[in-house]
């Protein structure tokens, strides 16, 4: 009987490890920074499933989801981790592992493995996506020039049913959270004019804060504005 325990045991071990504790083959992941995931995420169809590589820094634990940034600090990312994973330590740099397959709208996003020993974007082979001014047969003629004030009373009574509106305006640049920039009209002295958030397609030149910027625009009133960037001069 004893015998047969510790036979069960083993065999219980040796199961265990071999469902729970699968070694990941990381070669099949791709190599991909944040800013390039989200851009990735909009553009899957539902269902897909993608195996991702990223080096990023940990910022924090909610629970199951471990919250990271990446290397250049502008882009955030969250996964799920499972039980048994250990959390980094807020500020350390890895390369994580994780599965993302996209649902009705976004993605979930699994943790599969964290890599300790390589922390750099090089060490995974990292390619980014080009860095652009414009995106594709954007006509700069059909913008209409537009001041802070006047745009603040456009997206006020537009209605949700009008056609989009095509705005470029000096703007400056304030901060960026992954796909989204925050601008502020170059023009206002107005404290009351809220600054506004420009959603990005591709990858734009990098911006250091308070720089000028013109920026071409696309506005779709969807209960509130929804910006768009289609060119931008630097």
């Amino acid at each position: 009987m004893k015998k047969t325990l510790i036979s069960f045991v083993v065999c219980f071990c040796i199961f265990s490890v071999s469902v729970f504790g699968q070694a990941v083959d990381r070669n099949s992941y791709t190599a991909i920074d944040p800013f390039d995931y989200w851009l990735n995420e909009e553009q899957a169809p539902r269902r897909a499933v993608r195996r991702f590589k990223s080096a990023v820094e940990f910022v924090s634990q909610n629970g199951q989801i471990f919250n990271f940034i990446s290397v250049d600090r502008n882009t955030r990312l969250d996964v799920r981790a499972p039980g048994s994973m250990a959390p980094p330590s807020p500020g350390q740099r890895a390369v994580i592992y994780f599965t993302a397959t996209k649902g009705a709208g976004t993605d979930t996003r699994a943790l599969d493995d964290i890599d300790y020993t390589e922390a750099t974007e090089s060490g995974i082979g990292l390619v980014k996506s080009p860095v652009n001014t414009s995106a594709p047969g954007v006509n700069r003629s059909q913008y209409e020039e537009i001041t802070a004030t006047d745009y603040r009373n456009e997206a006020l009574f537009t209605r949700e049913d009008e056609d989009d509106r095509y705005y470029r305006s000096i703007v400056r640049f304030e901060s960026q959270d992954g796909l989204i920039y925050r601008f502020q009209f170059d023009d206002s002295s107005d404290e009351t004019i809220a600054p506004v958030f420009i959603r990005v397609k591709w990858r734009i030149p990098e911006l250091t804060a308070g720089q000028v910027v013109t920026g071409y625009y696309t506005a779709s009133k969807e209960i509130r504005d929804h910006l768009i960037l289609d060119h931008i001069e630097l």
